[in-house]
């Protein structure tokens, strides 16, 4: 059977009437093969034909998988995702352009460190932006603008209310304080808890508040969730029942806490499934 790999489906084969032996059909090809080329030569050539037809189908077939899966991996646009500390990717490098545009120069090479996020901080106070080092709607949206020219009128922006002035202080001297270590009783630059470190950031800016987050969760104004303001106070419910946790907001949904998880000042996400969760409420006190 010279080597090749073939499956006997008939003693025989009925061919034009007449009774023909031992032919064995080759596997996945729908005709025939004779031993015998001289006995019925057209039949390889149709297979060799189907064989190449095959082949070529094949080919184009991986082709175009190929291309829709290298087309389906995209980046969304510019301003879909908020970009933060530890971003990397082709939003992150439109991000560093735009600012190179505007004289915030970077380099451009698509990884969101430290530095880049001075600048975004230092464009975003520049701009009346909550200055969170984030660059959520509101900061792509005004670099977007920025950065866009065109010859025909562009719709008038939905203007963007200016932060309290104090509210922006006291955002400004919290982040001062990143990277300061979590102390449990803590309320000072060696160490906050999350109430030593809000009462602390109120006191700097002479605002004199509770010391504990249950006693701030009492005092001062409610504010609901969807009006809140740069420099409010945010609180939840942790380690047990009431205000047991709380920090200031700093608009685009973050804000700014003596984090024990993190073990040190840090920034989070409102959103985020654990403190959209545990959210019990807001206070005023400017």
């Amino acid at each position: 059977m010279n080597g090749e790999y073939r499956v006997q489906v008939a003693e025989s084969v009925m061919v034009r009437g007449n009774h023909v032996r031992g032919e064995l059909p080759i596997i996945g090809i729908g005709c025939p093969f004779n031993p015998n080329p001289s006995a019925n030569p057209g039949g390889l050539k149709k297979g060799g034909y189907i064989l190449k037809k095959i082949h070529i189908l094949t080919i184009t077939l991986l082709l175009l998988v190929s291309f829709v899966a290298s087309s389906s991996v995209a980046f969304a646009a510019f301003g879909d995702v908020a970009l933060s500390l530890g971003s990397r990717g082709a939003d992150v490098k439109v991000l560093q352009q735009k600012l190179n545009t505007l004289g915030y120069w970077c380099t451009a090479d698509g990884i969101f460190g430290s530095y880049t996020q001075k600048l975004v901080i230092k464009f975003q106070t520049n701009q009346g932006i909550s200055p969170t080092g984030t660059v959520g709607k509101i900061t792509s949206a005004r670099l977007i603008a920025l950065t866009t020219s065109t010859s025909t009128p562009t719709p008038t922006p939905v203007p963007v209310p200016a932060p309290d002035s104090k509210g922006t202080a006291i955002i400004s001297t919290a982040q001062q304080l990143l990277g300061v270590p979590y102390v449990w009783g803590g309320s000072s630059t060696s160490g906050f808890d999350c109430s030593g470190f809000t009462s602390y950031v109120m006191s700097k800016n002479g605002i004199s508040i509770p010391r504990t987050a249950a006693l701030q969760f009492a005092a001062g104004t409610p504010v609901d969730k969807a009006n809140l303001k740069i420099g409010d106070s945010v609180f939840f419910t942790t380690y047990t029942a009431g205000a047991s946790h709380t920090g200031f907001y700093m608009g685009d949904g973050n804000f700014i806490h003596a984090s024990s998880a993190a073990g040190k000042v840090t920034i989070s996400s409102l959103n985020s499934t654990y403190y959209s969760a545990h959210y019990i409420g807001a206070r005023r006190y400017l």
